[in-house]
């Protein structure tokens, strides 16, 4: 199976926990559907085409910036409590701040369901119609590279290096079993190990991936978001199980 190789360096950038209003906090990495999402915006799609996405990454350490608020509520517009008369209404200015992630590069790998979808992905990320963005609008992503490469299930001929430096990832706490066409389902615990623990132990996140919209009342439409469970780890190592690599240089990667 063929997947695109995504290399990334950020000076800065948030990538924003849900419900996290005063203080912005960022996730470690990208969740999924703001990778989908910035492939979508450059391949030009209109709808969404189901694929498979894997991150991992690093940053060299975290700071934190200003930014302009805006509160909305019920109350009618008083001119000493409120900056703003939006139809009766009154709105407040004021500030909040915001995590920023510091230096990060990102290693993405982006699978397509169909497969015939690699060359299109392939040009719109090595031709952007314009300067990609990952996280917020200001969040610059240089792509550092951008290759068609394979991806295969790890066999017992594999002998993959003790990988300490590799990146952090996110491991989905149990993987698609329509990957690869894999049966039943197959706990990634199982798969990797970290340095010197024999189970997986890091931070689970609940992370978005896509969303189908449902009709709440006519003509009003609500997102239901498609969550993925992950743990975010690092300074792990591959031991065994059902691993997926990039071929070309024996990566390990985590599909969701």
């Amino acid at each position: 199976m063929k997947a695109i190789r995504l290399e990334i360096y950020q000076q800065t950038a948030n990538y924003r926990i849900p419900n996290s209003c005063f203080f912005r906090e960022s996730y470690p990495l990208p969740p999924y559907s703001t990778v989908i999402g910035m492939i979508h915006n450059l391949c030009g799609y209109t709808e969404y085409h189901p694929m498979y996405v894997s991150v991992q990454g690093s940053f060299a350490s975290t700071t934190s910036d200003l930014f302009t608020r805006y509160e909305f509520g019920n109350s009618k517009f008083d001119e000493k409590r409120h900056q703003f008369n939006v139809g009766g209404y009154g709105v407040c200015r004021g500030i909040g701040n915001t995590q920023l992630l510091v230096d990060v590069n990102l290693l993405i790998h982006i699978i397509p369901q169909n497969q015939e979808e690699i060359g299109k992905i392939y040009e719109s990320l090595s031709n952007p119609k314009e300067y990609p963005s990952l996280g917020r609008r200001e969040d610059l992503a240089l792509f550092k590279d951008v290759e068609i490469v394979e991806v295969r299930k790890m066999s017992d001929d594999d002998a993959l290096p003790e990988r300490v430096d590799c990146m952090s990832a996110y491991i989905p706490l149990v993987l698609d079993n329509s990957i690869m066409g894999i049966d039943g389902e197959i706990k990634q615990s199982k798969m990797v190990a970290l340095r010197y623990k024999d189970l997986v132990k890091g931070t689970e996140y609940n992370i978005n991936k896509d969303y189908t919209l449902h009709e709440m009342q006519r003509g009003r439409f609500e997102r239901m978001w498609n969550k993925v469970k992950v743990t975010y780890v690092s300074d792990y190592k591959v031991k065994w199980g059902n691993v997926f690599i990039d071929a070309d240089n024996n990566c390990p990667i985590f599909p969701a």
